[in-house]
């Protein structure tokens, strides 16, 4: 065993473009191998791009609620985050574009387009276009964070940020994985961008020393596209969380609705893909005090505050995870909640 290529396996960078072309049915979806980066995930590949194309002290606009890990290495990078308000069309560009008329001047904006963590709505085409027409007009780079591509449902195949990109002024990095897919073990992903940002990567001194990223995982998923296993796996998950997506949403009508006080409201978008819901509760619902009540019930989720760059916000709001789990254990999990409500 020797070390990869620098850029990757070529037969799976090449089966990646040729999957997406196939999955996407499009002409602006089709990529060539050149134009993609084999990488150990997406995690790994966001900071990558955030150490090469951006300096310490830059400004990065971030989507709010923000997917929590990513503010870990805009942390290591030094970045400023500005947080974007996102609703059921995803990132606010009109927000966006009003801290960019007043002055702020980002580098970077980060933004999970598809299947949101923790939202999970996907971001319209209109959204998507001006996006790429503001980072031309202003001069950033973009990151888009694209891991839950192939698990949607109920719709075409999603437009990737990276179909809208200028190749005279490319400004789009597509960051995607094989972890949401087969198993974040593997520690397998890719980038696809402009062959202009390929090849300032390709300069990166990780590679220069320890070669192409991940060679033997590269061989191994291959091997799998090949013979087809990836496709059926895709096609599981698709079945099984468009299922247990929509179990989630009946449970929450059904246990925490009425487990509200009168007049008050229950808010959250119904998932487009991926595995997460994020639940807006009543104002008077601490999510830390409503976490330690569904414990004693047997029953966890995600609070809020993890998703706001300083964990001061969205202090009445939940992420739910509909992934790895039947619809029954969901169910029993909403009701838990839903019973610890009714005692605060």
């Amino acid at each position: 065993m020797q070390y990869g290529l620098m850029q990757g396996n070529i037969r799976l960078r090449e089966q990646i473009a040729e999957w997406v072309a196939h999955e996407a049915n499009r002409p602006t979806a089709k990529q060539s191998a050149d134009e993609i980066l084999i990488t150990t995930g997406s995690g790994p590949a966001l900071s990558v791009i955030c150490h090469l194309f951006s300096k310490p002290g830059d400004t990065i606009f971030v989507d709010s609620p923000g997917y929590f890990l990513a503010y870990y290495t805009f942390k290591d990078c030094d970045l400023q985050v500005v947080d974007i308000p996102t609703d059921e069309f995803g990132m606010d560009v009109d927000a966006m574009e009003e801290q960019l008329r007043s002055g702020v001047r980002p580098s970077l904006v980060y933004t999970v387009p598809i299947a949101n963590n923790p939202t999970g709505v996907s971001m319209s085409e209109e959204r998507k276009e001006r996006l790429l027409e503001l980072s031309r007009e202003y001069g950033f780079k973009i990151a888009a964070d694209e891991v839950y591509q192939f698990l949607t449902w109920n719709s075409k195949f999603p437009t990737s940020l990276y179909e809208f990109d200028d190749p005279h002024n490319p400004t789009v990095f597509s960051i995607n994985s094989f972890s949401k897919i087969l198993g974040p073990g593997l520690r397998l992903g890719w980038v696809t961008s402009n062959q202009t940002h390929i090849a300032r990567i390709l300069d990166y001194g990780a590679l220069h020393s320890g070669g192409g990223f991940n060679p033997f995982a590269s061989a191994i998923v291959s091997e799998m596209i090949d013979n087809g296993e990836v496709d059926k796996q895709v096609t599981r998950l698709r079945d099984h969380y468009s299922t247990t997506s929509e179990a989630l949403c009946e449970a929450l009508e059904q246990y925490v609705r009425p487990a509200l006080r009168d007049g008050e409201t229950l808010h959250y978008y119904k998932p487009m893909g991926g595995f997460f819901c994020f639940v807006q509760l009543p104002d008077r619902i601490n999510a830390d005090e409503l976490l330690a009540a569904a414990k004693q019930h047997g029953a966890s989720f995600f609070a809020g505050k993890y998703f706001s760059q300083d964990r001061e916000g969205f202090q009445n709001c939940i992420r739910l995870c509909f992934a790895f789990v039947s619809t029954e254990e969901i169910q029993e999990g909403v009701r838990r909640i839903g019973e610890a409500i009714k005692g605060l």
